[in-house]
């Protein structure tokens, strides 16, 4: 079995070879062990041997998208504050909303979507569509109450992109799940259940060490002359 090490240098020699030395440099250097146990212990979780291992060797790319899931989509990686920071507003949102049982369907889903983009106006909240999959996929827990109404404290964001997806380790899996595994929390799909997208995080890079391999990525330039990784 491959090291997070090894995939990690997989990883930099095809930054390299993209000459995206620059976006590698935004890979922050790793956390301590000090700094992953004080996130645990906030979390109420302990984190999996190969997640531990990749934090001590980078702890977050400084906000830019950097990580790809296997359909080509980049993410940032979170640094360990970040993972806190995020898990914490969606622990308040869900105690705000469950704290208001005379809100239906769509008003929860008004105020998730209200959270997490100002810019939406009232038009656009009241025409989004609610679909109600609860439970089609048992390798996901989504069946209320058992995980209140969006979110599970299961859940640990560790990746996000520009339009506010987020990759989340599941430490709460459903009954055919894999405790570890990977899975993606848009909140703009309504009821459904989070789709994986891998295995586990070891997977989740493994994946995108060969995509960048395989020339799946390019190096591409901003408006502002800027560089970011891009599928090709």
């Amino acid at each position: 079995m491959l090291s997070m090490q090894m995939i990690w240098t997989r990883i930099e020699v095809e930054f390299k070879i993209l000459h995206a030395s620059a976006l590698w440099n935004e890979f922050q250097p790793g956390a301590s062990d000090v700094d992953i146990q004080e996130t645990e212990g906030f979390l109420g979780i302990t984190f999996p041997d190969e997640v531990k291992a990749s934090y001590l060797l980078h702890n977050g790319s400084n906000g830019k998208m950097l990580i790809g899931d296997p359909d080509q989509r980049v993410y940032q990686l979170y640094s360990c504050v970040e993972i806190m920071g995020d898990w914490r507003r969606e622990i308040d949102l869900q105690s705000e909303i469950d704290q208001r049982p005379e809100l239906n369907r769509q008003e929860r889903r008004k105020m998730r979507l209200q959270h997490r983009e100002d810019w939406m106006d009232e038009d656009d909240l009241l025409e989004t569509e609610e679909e109600v999959f609860f439970g089609f996929d048992q390798r996901v827990r989504c069946n209320p109450p058992d995980r209140g109404w969006w979110w599970h404290p299961g859940w640990i964001p560790l990746l996000r992109n520009d339009g506010g997806v987020r990759l989340c380790l599941d430490l709460a899996p459903g009954p055919a799940g894999q405790l570890g595994q990977i899975i993606q929390l848009d909140f703009d799909s309504g009821n459904m259940c989070p789709p994986i997208v891998a295995s586990s995080w070891q997977t989740l890079f493994v994946t995108f060490a060969q995509d960048l391999e395989a020339g799946e990525y390019r190096l591409r330039e901003d408006i502002y002359g800027g560089f970011f990784l891009s599928f090709a």
